[in-house]
C-alpha cells in the first residue's frame, strides 16, 4: 500500500484545510478520517480534487452514501472531529467510486457550514449524521402517538445503520431525518448512540486505521 502524501492529527490541521488543499492540487484518491472519541471512520472519495463518493460508519462496517446529500451529510459529521487522524492516499487513475458524482469540495464546505447551525440544534438529541439510533426499552415511558410516516420511521431503526443509512434506506435527507428522530428522541422513544457504543461496532480501536505520525506533506 502506498503512503499517505498528506497525514496527520485534526488537532493541527482542521479537516476543512485539508479538503481545500486538495482540492487545490486536483488530487485522486481516499481521503480517510478516523474520529476517535466518536469511533467514527469515514472515506471521501477524491478525482481531480472534485468529491466523487463518500463512506461513514464504525471501523469495518462504512456504508456507502448513495445520494449527493447522504455525501453531504458525510462531509458535515467528518467536519465536526476535532481530535483524530486523517490520512491522504493517492491513486494514479481514479476507481469508478472516485467519478459517481463531481461535487466542488468549496461548494460541499459552504453547504456544510450553512447546515453546521441546524446541526448543532439537534446535537443534545442527535448529536451527528453517523449516530446510530436505537429504541429505547420504554418500560416507564408514557403513551405516545405517532402517526405513520413516524411509526415507518422507528421500523426501519435496527439499531446497526446510522442517520445516513436510515435516510438512503428512506430516500429522505439525512439532516430533515435528523429533526425527525430528535423529536422521537425528546418522547423517550428512540436514543442515539455514537458509533464506538452501538452493537454492530468493532471494538478494536479505529485510531489503528491512519498513521500516527505527525502532519507532513510529500510534494505536489
Amino acid at each position: 500500500m502506498s503512503a499517505p502524501v498528506l497525514e496527520g492529527s485534526l488537532r493541527e490541521l482542521a479537516l476543512a484545510d485539508v479538503l481545500q488543499l486538495l482540492e487545490l492540487g486536483r488530487r485522486t484518491g481516499t481521503l480517510r478520517v478516523v474520529d476517535e472519541p466518536r469511533g467514527l471512520v469515514g472515506e471521501v472519495d477524491l478525482a481531480d480534487g472534485a468529491i466523487g463518493g463518500a463512506r461513514l460508519g464504525p471501523r469495518g462496517a462504512l456504508r456507502d452514501a448513495v445520494r449527493d446529500a447522504d455525501v453531504q451529510a458525510v462531509v458535515c459529521a467528518l467536519l465536526d472531529a476535532r481530535i483524530g487522524r486523517f490520512g491522504f492516499l493517492p491513486t494514479a487513475e481514479p476507481a469508478p467510486s472516485m467519478t459517481a458524482r463531481r461535487l466542488r469540495i468549496e461548494g460541499v464546505l459552504v453547504e456544510a457550514a450553512r447546515r453546521a447551525d441546524e446541526w448543532a440544534r439537534l446535537a443534545d438529541d442527535v448529536p451527528h449524521a453517523g449516530a446510530v439510533p436505537v429504541l429505547s426499552a420504554g418500560e416507564d415511558a408514557s403513551p405516545v402517538s405517532l402517526d405513520a410516516r413516524r411509526w415507518a420511521l422507528l421500523a426501519e431503526i435496527d439499531g446497526s445503520r446510522d442517520v445516513v443509512g436510515l435516510a438512503a434506506s428512506l430516500g429522505r435527507d439525512p439532516l430533515d431525518l435528523a429533526a425527525e428522530l430528535a423529536e422521537l428522541v425528546r418522547l423517550g422513544v428512540v436514543a442515539c448512540r455514537d458509533a464506538a457504543t452501538s452493537p454492530a461496532s468493532d471494538s478494536t480501536s479505529a485510531a489503528s486505521d491512519v498513521p500516527s505520525a505527525p502532519v507532513r506533506s510529500s510534494s505536489w
